[in-house]
């Protein structure tokens, strides 16, 4: 036989194309068995209500770098890095140093 006839007999397909009686439908494992349940997206549990309150960090020091000193742009992803888990005092430390308002405690405009 040729590689054609043998790939068919491995694989269940036949060289018209359709499965052959023999062909076995692909079984994948189901996500929520696999990563548990709620978390089709890979282990994220937070529920939609918590993620819009999140704040989104690389956002804000962006715009606030855009705002107040662009040349500092570039240090965005260190500082984040730097300062993951401790934020607040990041941008406590950036708007003594600019002298303004700190972003996390600005009210978001509507």
């Amino acid at each position: 036989g040729s590689a054609l006839d043998s790939a068919s007999k491995t694989f269940g397909f036949t060289t018209s194309g359709l499965p052959s009686a023999s062909a076995q439908p692909l079984n994948f494992p189901n996500p929520a068995n696999t990563f548990g349940p709620g978390s089709y997206s890979f282990g994220c549990t937070a529920s939609p209500m918590r993620l819009s309150k999140m704040v989104n960090h690389r956002k804000l020091l962006t715009d606030f770098y855009m705002k107040y000193n662009r040349d500092k742009l570039v240090d965005v992803e260190m500082l984040l890095e730097m300062y993951k888990g401790n934020e607040e005092a990041m941008f406590a430390k950036l708007a003594l140093k600019y002298n303004t308002s700190n972003p996390l405690k600005d009210k978001p405009s509507p």
